[in-house]
């Protein structure tokens, strides 16, 4: 697991109020990206850190965030959440801290939610709502938002109706929400949001989908055949390094040799995607990590808790 004197810090790890079920369930939501929509209180939470010797943990949303096309169900989703993450982090706040959920696509209302949550840790979008990712021009105001908050956003991917699931037996995250960050990520891209808010730092979940192995080719193909510098005027590989990249589930030696290699050991970070993956897929995170031949000592601590601390500075004293 690693030396003993480690702080890990999970970046990727969710919450599920009980009214947030009950809300999914009146809209007919009864599985994300394929599974069971597993049981959560905040005290599991907790126990699951200290059985897994993690010193805390960053909490989220994960799909289908406070999606609805209905503002008004939105914004109840994001107001049930946020309430909750608040609770949670105000009980525990040297184990928790959390991303608030905004009710997005509204955007008045998502701005008007920001307003109230200068006390969160930083903001938690999903990749895509409905047949909009997050490069769609109605959104660029909230990222101006956040870019003057100089916020830290994580992005979670969902299936939507983009995404191409055919009828292929195996569990549609497994693959889909993959793409859904790649895609998302690429319309940020060409939106030119990444080089108009260079203050936000984006963290993607799961490594960022494919965008680590593919981040050669998007940067060829676009320079060659798109006007690149007006929407990535330094180079479309300069944007691609800046991003953060979460490692749950995909602690691969082959996965990690691409993050390692397009961005640095001082951007990726740990998670563990409780409690839709099970405590024992974070332990083999932690192995992985632990074992990875390309990284020094000061790699995995970077990777353990060390970039967490400088993109949040009140974790710098978790131990």
């Amino acid at each position: 697991m690693g030396s003993p004197d480690v702080c890990w810090i999970d970046v990727h790890h969710h919450i599920l109020p009980a009214r947030y079920r009950q809300e999914l369930e009146r809209l007919g939501v009864d599985s994300i990206g394929g599974a069971k929509i597993p049981d959560w209180t905040a005290k599991a939470s907790l126990e699951m850190l200290d059985r897994s010797g993690l010193q805390a943990a960053l909490l989220s949303i994960s799909s289908p965030g406070a999606y609805s096309e209905d503002a008004a169900t939105a914004v109840e989703l994001a107001k049930i959440c946020n309430h909750e993450l608040e609770q949670v982090v105000g009980g525990h706040p040297d184990r928790f801290g959390a991303f608030a959920v905004l009710p997005m696509p509204h955007v008045e209302a998502s701005l008007q939610t920001l307003r109230q949550c200068s006390q969160f840790d930083g903001v938690g979008l999903i990749a895509s709502y409905g047949n909009r990712y997050l490069g769609d021009p109605a959104f660029r105001p909230v990222f101006e938002e956040l870019n003057r908050r100089r916020a830290v956003v994580f992005i979670h991917p969902t299936i939507g109706p983009g995404s191409l699931s055919f009828d292929i037996d195996v569990l549609p995250a497994a693959v889909e929400f993959a793409f859904d960050t790649t895609r998302t990520v690429l319309s940020l891209l060409r939106a030119g949001i990444f080089h108009a808010c260079p203050d936000i730092k984006f963290v993607l979940a799961h490594n960022g989908g494919t965008i680590p192995f593919l981040a050669g080719r998007i940067a060829s193909m676009l320079e060659r055949r798109l006007p690149y510098e007006t929407f990535a005027p330094l180079g479309v590989s300069h944007y691609l390094k800046q991003l953060y990249f979460e490692c749950t589930t995909s602690t691969s030696d082959a996965t990690l040799k691409c993050v390692l290699s397009l961005a640095g050991s001082g951007q990726i970070l740990f998670g563990t995607d409780y409690p839709f993956a099970p405590e024992a897929v974070g332990a083999k995170g932690k192995r992985d990590v632990a074992a990875f031949s390309d990284f020094n000592d000061q790699d995995r601590r970077l990777v353990a808790s060390g970039n967490v601390a400088r993109l949040l500075p009140r974790f710098a004293a978790v131990r």
